[in-house]
């Protein structure tokens, strides 16, 4: 520990001499250093360090400016020893290889962010153990970094961030905007002890107000959007969760003043997943999803002349249209870009809603579900980003390979539409990405500043010590290349919502997102808060953005849908069985391994999958639970259709049967579903049959109902019968193979029925006393199978 303070001692030396000797050579070219406050220019300065081939480095330090000041300065990926000294800004840190079980050694990246406010003449000095360092700030840009020390030290900008939140609740889902005032606005959904509000906040003449309460009543809220007006004023909408159904309602700011809050939709089906954008008129435009007519379309309405017009249906096809997106271009024309599942081929599709209501344009489609369009227009057109799930795939019997779809990669695709051509950015954006990017890029949000520059923020997946992470980047397309990533500061542990962002007057970017604080070293789950980032201003020339045509799979409109799935098939009760799978969000807890999001999820089952309903697991013991179980219920919400498609939460007493059965099946079979006998298609029968246990597991869509003693095959009671009767009633898919009987684990009866179908009954003879577990396995010719959850027989 002596040798350590003595080390601080000698670094202090080091770095006033290194000061002063700068200090004297920069005075031979510059007539003096002081600075007035408009010359003062807010940047974050991100340095990590590296081992390289070393087997660990002492990275102790300090850092200090030539001009300027240190606003904050903060570790990123600190561990227990680590130590940030904020009053001299130093730090402690020593950076070494781990050992990581079979995997080998592990590196954990470590370094420091410098919130400095000054005048990009300035230079940050770096004195450190390993060496001191000098980096002229006008050397560093957005999306380029400079190497120190062999490739050991990165220095790169990064967004300059405000804190907006530090209560104790969860925010989370920012949306950003300016107002013709010069105000940046942000709105978000704050969460606290089961309740939603919307608040604000804006920024204007360097300073952020104080939070503003949208909502005026708390409730249950999802997702607000907000624009502005040509007159100073701004709209905030959002969807709330009234009497059983979602609709949209408003609040309007103008002057000084906000108006009472407005209901904008009221049919009684959802109205969901809202977009907003303002054109150059004087008119507000919103878009959504809504499920009105036995499937999910997107509809459209315009505020002008203080009064919101009519809806207009902007999509009218029997597949499922979901997650819009709309963008304006400079003469005032309005795109509007979504998903579409038909004719086995998911879609990114794009509609002019002005001048060609009913022509679409499929701008990508592919087998592997693609989700999440962001738009943007730029003067070389209208933009189109999406992520794309890599490793899913279509098993033999033509059913979608639920395994890697719930557990997958993504990748980014972007491409841009101009004069009724598709094209796409003539270098990769993957090129200059590392190795986890080039996995998990995902949930990307398109923008184009007032200096021709194209940006994609995205999500990035990395699996952390000692949680998994979500990390936001951003990168801009200028001319022919793309630049480097530009990491965000603060991680996030849940995967549900991308940035936003907007250019203000002077063209400086704003980007708003939500984060837990949390970066690679933490070890405890916090609140969520939101952030507003700022990227100055960039003076370079604009540049064309280099173009190369794209090919587009050819779509055909009449195509085949997923039909219902076993409505039609009766038991000896004429109880309907319906279909479902289970999950368990993951992406909200952060803990292990890849999900899907919670929308891809739902718009999967219900569209490629065409089940019938989703079963939503609990979490017995994490952190978070109150506000993970709040998600979802509103999850749950948000998709249920009434007597079209449930969502519901998985009751706690069958919880654990279902997902061992369920993970049986998953990890030998490409899929499995949950085959449910109910009385009707609603949470209250679902509810009912998942609690009763009247449920079995399959690969396939295969008819099995089994019971004993005239019970569902999974349910547990006492029995005084010696001799316990097991029926058996099968419709295959395929011709059937053997269908078992097992006793604690062992196989007590096997027959090969011939075709389809087999209906049977058996006694059981031997039944020793005791408990014993019972349950029947189908097996078709073709290797799907089906198989009942266990009962357990308490023989007296």
């Amino acid at each position: 520990m002596q040798q350590r303070d003595l080390g601080y001692y000698s670094i202090a030396f080091w770095s006033i001499l290194v000061i002063v000797l700068l200090s004297i050579s920069l005075t031979l070219k510059a007539s003096s250093f002081m600075i007035s406050q408009k010359d003062a220019i807010p940047f974050n300065v991100r340095v990590m360090f590296d081992l390289k081939n070393a087997e660990s480095i002492i990275w102790d330090g300090t850092a200090s400016l030539t001009e300027g000041r240190i606003d904050e300065i903060r570790g990123i990926g600190f561990e227990h020893d680590d130590k940030i000294y904020a009053q001299n800004h130093s730090w402690r840190c020593l950076l070494t290889k781990k050992a990581c079980g079979p995997c080998g050694e592990v590196v954990t990246s470590k370094g420091i962010m410098l919130n400095i406010t000054s005048p990009s003449s300035a230079t940050v000095i770096l004195a450190t153990k390993a060496g001191n360092f000098c980096v002229p700030l006008h050397e560093l840009s957005l999306g380029k970094s400079i190497e120190r020390y062999n490739g050991r030290l990165q220095i790169e900008l990064s967004p300059r961030d405000f804190l907006l939140t530090t209560h104790r609740a969860q925010d989370d889902a920012p949306a950003v905007t300016e107002d013709t005032s010069g105000r940046i606005w942000v709105c978000w959904v704050s969460h606290r002890k089961g309740k939603d509000r919307i608040m604000a906040k804006n920024f204007n003449q360097g300073e952020w107000s104080d939070e503003i309460k949208v909502s005026t009543r708390s409730g249950k809220y999802d997702q607000p959007v907000i624009a502005r007006d040509t007159e100073g004023g701004i709209w905030i909408i959002w969807a709330a969760y009234k009497k059983g159904n979602w609709d949209l309602y408003g609040r309007h700011f103008k002057g000084s003043r906000w108006t009472r809050v407005k209901r904008l939709t009221k049919n009684p089906s959802n109205d969901i997943h809202p977009k907003m954008v303002s054109d150059t008129f004087g008119n507000t435009w919103l878009c959504w999803e809504s499920y009105r007519n036995g499937n999910p379309d997107i509809y459209l309405k315009c505020f002008s002349k203080n009064q919101w017009s009519e809806p207009i249906q902007v999509t009218k096809d029997p597949a499922n249209d979901r997650q819009p997106d709309m963008a304006i271009d400079n003469t005032g024309k309005i795109y509007i870009s979504w998903t579409r599942f038909s004719n086995d081929l998911y879609r990114i599709l794009l509609k002019d809603v002005q001048f060609s209501i009913d022509h679409e344009t499929t701008i990508a489609a592919s087998e592997s579900p693609l989700g999440h369009p962001s738009i943007a227009c730029a003067l070389d057109g209208v933009w189109i980003a999406w992520d794309e799930i890599r490793n899913a795939g279509r098993n033999r019997t033509e059913k979608m390979d639920t395994k890697n779809l719930f557990y997958a990669f993504r990748r980014i695709g972007i491409r841009c539409y101009r004069n009724g051509s598709i094209f796409e950015p003539s270098a990769d954006i993957y090129k200059g990405f590392p190795f986890p990017l080039k996995q998990h890029a995902e949930l990307p949000h398109l923008m184009a500043d007032r200096n021709g520059k194209l940006w994609v923020f995205f999500h990035n997946y990395l699996s952390g010590l000692p949680h998994s992470v979500w990390r936001i980047y951003g990168v801009y397309y200028q001319g022919e290349q793309w630049s480097e990533p530009i990491l965000f500061p603060h991680y996030t542990w849940k995967n549900c919502s991308s940035v936003d962002s907007c250019c203000d007057q002077s063209g400086n970017l704003w980007i708003a997102w939500d984060s837990d604080n949390r970066d690679l070293g933490s070890s405890f789950l916090s609140d969520r808060d939101i952030y507003a980032g700022y990227l100055g201003s960039n003076d370079t020339p604009r540049q064309s953005l280099h173009l190369t045509p794209a090919e587009v799979r050819a779509s055909d409109s009449n195509g085949h849908y997923p039909e219902k799935s076993g409505a039609n098939l009766l038991n000896s009760q004429n109880c309907p069985l319906v279909w479902g799978t289970i999950y368990q969000p993951n992406n909200v807890k952060g803990y292990n391994g890849l999900d899907g999001f919670v929308m891809d999820i739902y718009r999967t089952v219900m569209d490629d999958l065409g089940l019938d309903f989703l079963g939503i697991g609990h979490y017995l013991s994490y952190e978070h639970r109150e506000y993970i179980a709040w998600l979802a219920e509103k999850a749950n919400n948000l998709f249920s259709e009434s007597s079209r498609f449930i969502s519901l939460s998985i009751p706690e007493n069958s919880q654990n049967q279902l997902y061992q059965g369920f993970n049986d099946m998953i990890s030998e079979k490409e899929s499995a579903f949950i085959g449910a006998f109910v009385n009707e298609l609603s949470t209250a029968s679902i509810q009912e049959a998942l609690e009763n246990k009247s449920v079995y597991i399959a690969s396939d869509k295969i008819f099995l109902e089994a019971r004993i003693q005239e019970r569902p095959m999974g349910s547990e009671f006492n029995t005084k019968a010696a001799i316990p009767k097991i029926d058996v009633n099968v419709l295959g898919t395929d011709e059937l193979y053997q269908i078992d009987i097992f006793r604690n684990d062992a196989c007590i009866y096997s027959q090969s029925p011939k075709g389809k179908s087999a209906r049977f009954s058996f006694l059981d003879i031997r039944m020793p006393r005791g408990t014993n577990d019972y349950h029947v396995q189908v097996i078709q010719k073709n290797g799907e199978e089906a198989r009942t959850l266990k009962s357990r027989i308490n023989a007296l």
